[in-house]
Formats: C-alpha cells, structure tokens, sequence
C-alpha cells in the first residue's frame, strides 16, 4: 500500500509550508492561468502616430481656424492629387482669389545639443521634387501642441523665398525657425503668433493681384485689430 497523505494541522500557516512539486509538472502560468486571466496577461503595444497622420491632423486644424477666423470668407479645397505637395487651396470668396499651401506640420521642437533637452528650433523640410520657385504657392509651418488641438505658433513663408532662407540639404529645403517668442531670427518676419495673425496674412495674400507671392509682413497684419476679416 502507498504512504498514508500527511494531513496539515489547523494551526499551521501556509507560507509556513513549502511543497515539492514534481520534476515534470505542468507550467499553471503559463498553460492555464493566462487563457483564464484574459486581457490581464495580454502585452500592451503602443502605437505612434505617423506623420502622415500628423500632416492629416495638421490640415484640419488649419483649415477650420482659417475659416472661423474669417468667419467663411476662405472657402478651403484639398487636390485629390497632391503630386505637386499642396496640401490646400484657400478661395476667397469677396475677391475671388486663392492662395496655394504647403502645410509641415511637427509636434516637437529639436533636442538642444547644450542641454540635452529639447529646445526652441523646430525642423521643417520641403523636397525640392516638388518645389516650384515661379509658382505662386505659400508655405506654412506650424507647431502644433502635444494634444493635437490647436498651433503653437506657424510661419506664413513664400515658397520662392525658400531658397534664400533655407539650407539646402540632400534635396530638400530645410528651415529651423525658433518658437520663442522674443526670437529675432531671419524666419521673424514669417512668424504668425496667433491663428488669427495667419488668418489675415492668407487675405492680404489673396487681396494682391500682382503676379508673384507677396510677403506680409507683422507690421502690416498688426494693421487689422478687427476680429472680422469678412
């Protein structure tokens, strides 16, 4: 006959008793214990937007500020191909002009070599693929917040002045403007501190007539205080 089972006395704690499992036991954890817990034991995977995802966001932003900011005078278009890199098409609804946009959207600024944190200087790039120097078009570049609901700051930018201000890298135009407001860097004269500013420097945009793009400048957009552009 086989040894009788060692009953455990009452008194006895079990964190007192320790049982030898058998050399081949089966792995509870692993085998039965996980099916039962579920989603406890499932390993959470983090998903980033991408910046496809951000230019998306990025565009709604700008195009519903725009026209809440002009109260409906910029009615805004998106190309159904977008190979020459607009993003948008603003139409002026009293004159009948419009204004092409490239849109560079970031969330974060560059990591300061000094400090090792990051700092004021945001990247922006545009390939010169799909630049164009004697078309009418505008560049904006704006931050945007780490909710993703409003812009930081944006800078409204000719695109033929691009090759003046920008560095010329691997076929790209790049630019670092600062988003520190007491900034007086060469990308100051393009900086929108509101999305108001920006609202206004795209009217005066569509208002002129000549041929080529006009730079509006802060002393001219601080010119309308009115909070109507229409």
């Amino acid at each position: 006959m086989g040894a009788s089972p060692k009953l455990i006395p009452l008194g006895y704690a079990f964190s007192d008793i320790s049982v030898e499992m058998p050399k081949r036991s089966i792995n509870f954890t692993d085998a039965m214990c996980k099916p039962w817990l579920g989603r406890w034991h499932r390993k959470e995977t983090r998903v980033s937007l991408t910046s496809t995802q951000v230019g998306a966001i990025g565009e709604n932003l700008l195009v519903n500020a725009v026209m809440k900011a002009t109260d409906g005078r910029m009615s805004p278009f998106q190309p159904l191909a977008d190979d020459d890199g607009l993003d948008v098409l603003f139409f002026d609804k009293l004159t009948g002009n419009s204004v092409a946009i490239q849109l560079k959207c970031r969330t974060r600024t560059l990591i300061n070599r000094r400090t090792g944190k990051r700092g004021n200087r945001v990247h922006f790039q545009v390939r010169q693929a799909t630049f164009n120097e004697a078309r009418r078009a505008y560049l904006v570049a704006g931050l945007i917040n780490p909710e993703l609901t409003e812009f930081i700051v944006t800078w409204f930018i000719p695109m033929e002045h691009l090759p003046r201000i920008g560095l010329d890298i691997d076929g790209k135009w790049v630019i670092r403007p600062s988003k520190s407001a007491s900034s007086t860097d060469r990308f100051f004269e393009y900086r929108c501190d509101t999305i108001n500013e920006l609202a206004r420097r795209i009217v005066r945009a569509c208002d002129a007539n000549a041929g080529d793009s006009v730079l509006i400048t802060k002393d001219a957009t601080e010119e309308e205080d009115a909070p109507s552009l229409a």
